[in-house]
């Protein structure tokens, strides 16, 4: 293949992958707004980017890398990453050197021009829209709302939201303060039945206020039912399945 027949098939490639790279998934059938299945979306930018949009999360941290590395989120999920850094680190990838050679780059998947796209689409987004501020006010919001229907049915210390506002956590705690999975399972179930599906909070925008409004009606509502469990002292006949357990954990 000629340069020129090939750079003309990577210009069609590249457009073709903008053209349909924005295409809406599906959601899972069940859930109405999904807060853990956002790779098709412009993700959050927590791994990537801080508030600034001029640089990366170090910024925001007051730290100055040597080496900074950047994963999916900067190709909306796409396979693609980047490894940057200082000037004379960097160049000890190269030939133009005294030193031992060091390997720094993998173009194994080096033809795919579609993560390229992807990618150029992403951080143009994230360059010249609001994208980045509004996904950290949606993290602000969710962590209120839940804290604040918390503390309204006085579980307060039993069931918390915190963290960093652009990828927020929550928990549920017994009554001696270690992690209840029984009373997070019942939260699960409830949120679910509300068609949320929020086992972790992955903010993207695909979350826009009407998600947000929708989550915060079935949380609160999610909430009130674990309110009623604690009061009661337990969980039975409560749960339609088994207790959740952690994907990381020693023993099946």
């Amino acid at each position: 293949m000629t340069p020129r027949l090939w750079s003309a098939c990577l210009k069609r490639t590249m457009a073709r992958s903008r053209a349909s790279f924005w295409r809406q998934q599906p959601r899972p059938r069940r859930c109405r707004v999904s807060w853990s299945a956002c790779a098709s979306w412009l993700p959050s930018m927590a791994q990537c980017w801080c508030s600034t949009k001029s640089s990366a999360a170090s910024a925001g941290m007051c730290v100055t890398p040597d080496l900074a590395t950047f994963g999916k989120a900067m190709a909306n999920g796409f396979s693609l990453s980047a490894l940057v850094g200082r000037r004379d680190i960097m160049e000890r990838g190269g030939l133009d050197h005294p030193h031992p050679r060091v390997f720094l780059l993998s173009t194994t998947n080096g033809a795919e021009t579609h993560s390229l796209a992807a990618s150029l689409t992403t951080i143009k987004l994230l360059r010249d829209t609001s994208i980045i501020e509004e996904n950290w006010n949606v993290g602000k919001q969710l962590t209120a709302g839940f804290n604040r229907s918390a503390q309204q049915y006085g579980i307060g210390e039993r069931a918390k939201m915190a963290g960093v506002e652009i990828s927020p956590w929550y928990a549920f705690y017994d009554a001696s303060g270690k992690v209840d999975m029984a009373l997070r399972t019942l939260f699960l179930q409830e949120t679910i039945r509300q068609g949320v599906l929020i086992p972790y909070i992955a903010i993207s925008a695909s979350h826009r206020q009407a998600e947000v409004d929708r989550t915060l009606e079935a949380m609160d509502a999610a909430l009130k039912v674990v309110a009623n469990a604690i009061d009661k002292g337990s969980v039975e006949g409560l749960l339609t399945g088994p207790v959740v357990k952690p994907v990381f954990r020693k023993y099946n």
